[in-house]
Parts: C-alpha cells; sequence; structure tokens
C-alpha cells in the first residue's frame, strides 16, 4: 500500500516538473525582439511620407511597389500584418524613427551608411543601386571638365543638388569634396535647377534618373547622364540596434529571397 502511494506521488511529482519545464520552454521560445512583434500582431514599417515608384506608391487597391512587397512577405512569414507608418520628411528622419522605437523596421529604399549605422543596425542590402549624375549640357561646354568629367568636377565653382535628408548628401561630399554641394527639399526641385542652368548637376540614384528620362524623352537633348558603375548605393533594411536576433533574422530572409530567385523576379517586374 505504502509502495503504491509513493509511486502514485511520485508520478505526480514528475508530472509537475514537467509541465513547470514545458511551461518555461514555451514562455522562453521566441527571443524578446521577436516575441514583442509576435504578441503585438503587427510590424511597423517606416517609409518616406512622399510616393517614390516602384518603391512604393499608394494606389487604389492600397500601397505597391518592390517595398512594399517585400515589407508583405516579411510580415506574412513572420505571422503578422504589416503597417506602414510614412511620415519621414527625410531618410534620416526614416533612421531615428526606428532608433526611438516609433517603428520595428524602416523598409525604404534607405541607404546602408556608415553614419546611419551610428543609429540603427542595417541588414545585409535587398537592392544595390548606381549613383548618378544628371549634367546641363551647356554648363559642362562651358566648364571644359576633359575627359575625365569627375575629376573635373571636383572644383568649387562646381554645383551639385541632392535630396535634402538623403544619402547623397554624403555620398556628394566624399565623392567631389571641393564641389559645392547644394541641399533642395525635392527632387524635382533639383532638376528644374539644372534644367534652367542654376545648377551644374543632379546627384541621385540610378533608378531616379533612369525614370525621369524615361518619362521625358527629349531631355538627353539638354542633360548628359553619367552612371557611376563604381559607386554604389546599398539599399538594406534598418533593425534598432537592440534587436540582434530579428535582424538575423531578417538578413536570413533576404538571403532565402535571393536564392529563390525573388529578388531578381521584383526587380524585373518594377525595374
Amino acid at each position: 500500500m505504502e509502495i503504491s502511494v509513493c509511486l502514485k506521488r511520485g508520478a505526480c511529482l514528475l508530472a509537475a516538473i514537467l509541465c513547470l519545464f514545458s511551461g518555461t520552454a514555451t514562455a522562453e521560445a521566441l527571443p524578446k525582439d521577436m516575441q514583442r512583434i509576435i504578441d503585438n500582431g503587427t510590424i511597423k514599417i517606416a517609409l518616406y511620407f512622399e510616393d517614390i515608384p516602384p518603391f512604393f506608391e499608394r494606389k487604389d487597391t492600397g500601397m505597391a511597389g518592390i517595398d512594399i512587397d517585400i515589407a508583405q512577405m516579411l510580415a506574412s512569414k513572420l505571422g503578422v500584418e504589416a503597417e506602414f507608418v510614412a511620415r519621414a520628411e527625410t531618410f534620416d528622419e526614416l533612421v531615428h524613427m526606428v532608433a526611438r522605437r516609433d517603428v520595428d523596421l524602416a523598409i525604404s529604399v534607405l541607404s546602408r551608411t556608415v553614419d546611419r549605422a551610428r543609429y540603427v543596425r542595417f541588414s545585409e542590402p535587398y537592392l544595390q543601386l548606381h549613383q548618378a549624375l544628371m549634367i546641363n549640357r551647356l554648363m559642362a561646354v562651358r566648364a571644359r571638365l576633359g575627359k575625365d568629367v569627375l575629376a573635373g568636377m571636383n572644383r568649387k565653382e562646381i554645383t551639385i543638388g541632392v535630396v535634402r535628408g538623403s544619402s547623397y548628401v554624403g555620398f556628394a561630399n566624399d565623392a567631389f569634396p571641393k564641389a559645392t554641394i547644394i541641399q533642395y527639399d525635392r527632387w524635382e526641385e533639383i532638376v528644374d535647377a539644372v534644367f534652367n542652368e542654376k545648377l551644374f548637376a543632379a546627384f541621385y540614384d540610378s533608378v531616379e534618373v533612369k525614370k525621369f528620362l524615361s518619362e521625358n524623352k527629349t531631355a538627353n537633348l539638354y542633360i548628359q547622364t553619367l552612371i557611376l558603375k563604381d559607386y554604389v548605393d546599398d539599399i538594406a533594411i534598418a533593425v534598432h540596434s537592440d534587436d540582434t536576433h530579428l535582424l538575423s533574422w531578417v538578413n536570413l530572409f533576404i538571403k532565402s529571397l535571393r536564392q529563390r530567385g525573388i529578388l531578381a523576379r521584383l526587380q524585373s517586374q518594377y525595374f
């Protein structure tokens, strides 16, 4: 009788211990940065406040673009909804939104730079663009740039327009340290200034430059375009500095998209 009671008590104790460990394992199954997103049921993603097709734009059917597709696939893989927060008025502000934890990620044609990496962590690039110049042809003739256009532009009297708060402020200062770099609020203002000989050149990514030229067929009569093949613009996802496991997961997600040919198909579709 006593042996039977002891066996029963032992079984109950073992069951209690197993339940205890089982409960603990379930509670600690996910790292905190991942569990936070799962518990919220959404992942907040920062976007620039204006549309930048083909990366993201508002349509009657909702948001669309390569960044939107990537964000939606990422959220789906996590089993949560993507919530887009499109209020950053500069690209630098996207980084600060992540650093302040206003959002979980920034997926917004965001360039990975050493200056921005002081505040957040960056994923591996999911897209690589080339830097590009649009130069006023008449001003270039007057400036006598010579055969090496880039070297000829690295002079104080050469004015180069960049979008304020974008990575191209730093890119321009690195590439043309002696030139006069002028910041504008909008890309359209820069293009207009180049056409009207108020600005020597516009400096931005190759996608924006090619898109402008495709929409303005006669622009080549007035504009000389240079795609800088040796100057790469890495586009990546910004993650909070403390979210190390989330960053590892995002990197693996990007690698999976690349290996399965999804990134290549998206570029072919949108570009």
